[in-house]
C-alpha cells in the first residue's frame, strides 16, 4: 500500500518544502510506535521534544528545533491517567502556538 498525498494537501501544508513537524508525546511506548509509521509513510523525520515531569508531577516540554512557520502534528495517545496524558498534549499545543507555529 502506498501513500500519495494529493498536490493540493502539499501546496496548503507546505510538506514538500519541510514546513511539516510531527511531534509524539510521552503518554507510552505504543504512541512512539505510531508516531514512527506515521513520519515513515510521510517519509518525514520525528521532530525532537522532550516531554518530562518535574518531582512535584509538573509536566515540562522542551521543543529542541524550530517549529516558526511550520504545519506541526502532534500524536498523542491517551493511555491509564487520562488527566496526565491531556494536559501534556496540551502544554505541547501551547509550547508549538508561542514557537509561532502556522498551524497545530
Amino acid at each position: 500500500m502506498f501513500c500519495v498525498t494529493p498536490p493540493e494537501l502539499e501546496t496548503k501544508m507546505n510538506i514538500t518544502k519541510g514546513g511539516l513537524v510531527l511531534f509524539s508525546a510521552n503518554s507510552n511506548s505504543s504512541c512512539m510506535e505510531l508516531s514512527k509509521k506515521i513520519a515513515e509513510r510521510l517519509g518525514v523525520e520525528m521532530g525532537k521534544v522532550q516531554v518530562y515531569q518535574e518531582p512535584n508531577r509538573e509536566t515540562r516540554v522542551q521543543i529542541q528545533e524550530s517549529v516558526r512557520g511550520k504545519d506541526v502534528f502532534i500524536i498523542q495517545t491517551v493511555s491509564k491517567d487520562v488527566n496526565t496524558t491531556i494536559m501534556e498534549l496540551l502544554i505541547m499545543v501551547y509550547a508549538c502556538k508561542t514557537s509561532c507555529a502556522k498551524s497545530i
